[in-house]
């Protein structure tokens, strides 16, 4: 079984290639990664909806090599 990498942003992300864009916040840069997939999460916990004002994101890493780096800038 291929492991995965969990990754949560509250910006809604962009995949382009290898990376993960969140806007003008910055820019991540995965190697080793056989795949991406974004995924929007609703908040259903009454407690969270007070402070986070929208619905959350999660990019899964499937982790292709033994070797997997992330790079932020």
């Amino acid at each position: 079984m291929q492991p995965v990498l969990s990754l949560m942003f509250y910006e809604e992300p962009a995949l382009d290639g290898n990376q993960i864009k969140i806007g003008d916040l910055g820019t991540v840069t995965v190697s080793g990664s056989s795949h991406m997939r974004k995924e929007c999460l609703p908040i259903t916990d009454d407690r969270l909806k007070t402070t986070w004002k929208h619905d959350i994101y999660r990019v899964l890493v499937s982790m292709d090599l033994n070797d997997l780096v992330l790079t932020i800038e």
